[in-house]
Parts: C-alpha cells; structure tokens; sequence
C-alpha cells in the first residue's frame, strides 16, 4: 500500500459513523455519481472465515477476535482461502458461496490471468491459529514429495477424507507464522553438541540409541532409531527421563524447554503412557516470538506449535506428516523420508519497515505469498492498485476499518474480518479506529 497519512485531528479525532469519510482528508476514492457503477468483481468483497475446533485450541482468544460468545468449545483456526477442505464463504452479487467454487467460474477476473494460470487458483491459505496446548511434531513436504505422495495414495484407493491420508493435495507447503500475541515454538534441529549434552543427561534413551557424532547422519540415525524402539522399552524409558525431569525442574519458566516438555507430558499421555514426540524436546529448537515478530518454516523443517495465537500464512495446502504429540495419524517412516537433518534453524524475523514506520513486511523464499503487517491510527488512510488477489484482515478486535474502490460503497471490516480485493482493483483503506491490519499477496505479480 502506498500514500499513508493520517488526518488532522489525529488519533484524538472522533471517528465518523462506519464507512462515512465526507469529513476527513483521505486518498480513498470517491463515488462519482456520474459514473457507471463498477462490475461486482471490481471491488473489495467480503470474506468470511470457516473454522476448525481441534482439540488444541484456545477457547477465548478466536470467539474474542471474531465478537462471537465463548461456548467453552476449542476454536483452533480460522480459515480465510480456496481450499476445498474448508473454504472461505465470498460474498457476491447479494449472495454468497465458497470461495473454491467461485473460483471455478470466475478465476480470471478474481485472480488475474497471470496468477489463475500460474497457479491454476489462490496459491495463499491465511489463518488465525489460536494454540492452547501443544500441537503435533510435523513436518511439510516439498512440492515434487507431494505430488509422488499424493500420486501414491491416489492410486491406493484411500480416499481424501481418510484419517489415514497423510497427502491431501499436491502442494508444498511452505508456511509464515506472524505472532499476534507471545508465542513458543519448537522448530528446527538444535546443533549436534547440544543434543549430544541433552542425551548424556537421559541415561535412559541414550543407552538405546547409537553414539551421536558432528554429522547429520548421525542425527538421522539416532531420530530414525527412537521411532523404531519397541514401544514398551521406549515408554518405559520416556517415564523416567520424565520422573527425574518433574524432580530438577520446579523452577522451570516457559523460556526453557523442560517446561514445555512437562506441559506437553500433562496433556498428551494417554491410558497413562508418555507420548512418543516428548523426545522432540531434546532435538529441536525452543524458540519465543514477542507480538508482531514472524517464523518462516521451508519444506523439510521439524516443528511444532506450543502455544499463542498468531496469523499464518502458506501455500494452499494441508499436507501434513506427524509423529507425535497428537492423536491424529502418525506415519513415523513417511516423516523420515521427507524431514530435513542439516540443522536449519529457522531465524525469527523482526519485519521491514516500508515507507511508513507503522508498515511492515516480511521477506521469505516463499513464491506464493508476501505478507504486511499494518498498525494503523484512526483516520489514518492507504491506497494501493492490486496487481494479483490481495486478502485483508482486522487482526485486532477494537480495529475497524473501511476499503473502498470508486464508484461502490465502502466495505466496512472489524475485528476478525476479511476482505478479498480481485485483481485490477484501485482502492483505499481508511481506520475508523486503530487498526492491526494484514494484508496478504502473491509477490510474483
């Protein structure tokens, strides 16, 4: 977005009723009566999430974003895309309908040739995520494991919705986590000397595995080796490496990852057994994001969500690979042939400010989306042209604001709220009152 400014009366100003701005000084276009109206496809048009209650999730933070009452149920993510698992709903035309469906029909004008073609649909899936407890150790594939993977359990017969499926498309997934509030994560292999300091202190696992030397093989062999252990001897072995650890680690804070290895323990034992992903907690990275700081994970790279709430954003996709920490359906094997063993350590990212400083971006490698962040004051307006589909959401739950294009009403969106912009579309944003505001594109247009 560009031409930022913020009104005369500044943030002490008082807000005019939603979408009127007669009053302020603002980039956003103005209706010309004169003028056609625009087609219904040249406009920003509302987008409304769908939502996944998995066991994880918080039961407050996404009823709280998206002003809807707390029914005690978990609400895990909201969904705002294409996929046809769980589609946004687009309004258009006074109706509305799944946002895969209206793709069908109207790629061109939604998307632009350039990205319906070079992606043959919307290549970015946002969400909420909003993690009480944590969630699997996992992993995503590359595109061409995806698409043999995908390939493979076509031909098997296994259909999409099986729980057993590990690939449900033919994507990568590459995927950018922006905190919303203070989030932990594991994420990443820890270098070999750590894990080595680690196991030298679980007598109990490291008498079962092989010696752990400087070489990524040697932190293959020994991953590959726990997940194969008889599961009698490696609960048994789980148990007391955990016993000791309750023991030394009264004091313990959420900074250390002995914490979040006890509170993964109270929440994922089942018939009184420790879960299999608790030795994850010795391998991977414990790494913290204050509000407003992004975790980039590429193909390949082992993590897991601990807890927080955050808006992440990935390649349209729901291939998955898990080994632990969750009841779903875990291929251990399949997980090994696609996970990365050279220690990439995913870097927390602190965004890059743009022309204004209360506008930031977050650079990564991924082809499918880039991702800004906005914290906008009242009055405050932006304009932009979008070259490409754009989404817009109110992160924050006092935020509202309006997005205009000439010749239609302004669309009024507050707190959880979306807005799709199609291609080729002039508009303007203006905050009615203090904003956090993302906006997601493709970077290739």
């Amino acid at each position: 977005m560009t031409e930022v400014r913020a009104d005369a009366a500044g943030a002490g100003g008082k807000p005019g009723k939603p979408g009127q701005n007669a009053e302020r000084q603002s980039t956003a276009p103005r209706a010309n009566s004169k003028r056609m109206r625009p087609g219904p496809l040249q406009q920003p048009l509302a987008l409304d999430a769908s939502f996944q209650n998995y066991a994880w999730g918080d039961r407050r933070f996404i009823p709280d974003l998206f002003r809807f009452s707390a029914t005690g149920a978990p609400f895990a993510e909201a969904w705002f895309g294409a996929h046809p698992l769980l589609p946004s709903t687009l309004h258009l035309d006074g109706g509305c309908e799944p946002l895969d469906r209206a793709l069908e029909s109207r790629a061109i004008e939604l998307l632009g040739p350039e990205v319906a073609h070079g992606f043959g649909g919307l290549p970015f899936l946002l969400k909420v995520l909003a993690a009480d407890r944590p969630l699997s150790i996992q992993v995503h594939p590359s595109r061409a494991q995806a698409e043999l993977g995908f390939s493979r359990e076509e031909a098997s017969g296994l259909s999409l919705d099986a729980p057993s499926r590990n690939y449900r498309d033919r994507n990568h997934k590459p995927e950018l986590l922006v905190a919303l509030t203070p989030f932990f994560a594991l994420a990443g292999f820890r270098p070999v000397s750590q894990v080595r300091v680690l196991l030298d202190a679980v007598p109990e696992l490291a008498s079962l595995l092989p010696p752990l030397d400087e070489h990524a093989l040697s932190l293959e062999a020994v991953t590959g080796a726990y997940l194969r252990l008889n599961p009698a001897v490696r609960s048994t072995a789980l148990d007391g490496w955990l016993a000791r650890l309750r023991k030394s680690a009264s004091e313990c804070l959420p900074s250390d990852w002995e914490y979040w290895a006890l509170a993964a323990d109270d929440v994922t034992r089942s018939e009184g057994e420790p879960d299999v992903g608790l030795f994850f907690f010795l391998l991977l990275n414990l790494v913290e994001l204050a509000p407003r700081q992004g975790l980039f994970l590429p193909e390949g790279v082992p993590h897991a969500y601990l807890t927080g709430a955050g808006v992440e954003v990935m390649a349209t996709s729901d291939n998955v690979l898990r080994c632990g920490l969750t009841k779903k359906h875990t291929d251990p094997d399949e997980l090994m042939s696609i996970v990365r063993f050279d220690r990439t350590v995913p870097r927390v990212l602190d965004p890059v400010p743009l022309a204004s400083g209360r506008q930031r971006t977050f650079p990564t490698a991924a082809h499918e989306f880039q991702v800004q962040t906005f914290d906008f004051v009242r009055g405050e307006t932006a304009a932009h042209v979008t070259s490409g589909p754009e989404i817009i959401l109110v992160a924050n739950r006092a935020g509202r604001l309006t997005v205009s294009s000439e010749g239609a009403p302004p669309l009024l969106r507050e707190g959880g709220q979306a807005c799709l912009i199609p291609h080729g579309v002039r508009y303007a944003v203006e905050a009615v009152h203090d904003t956090t505001a993302v906006r997601v594109s493709v970077p290739i247009v």
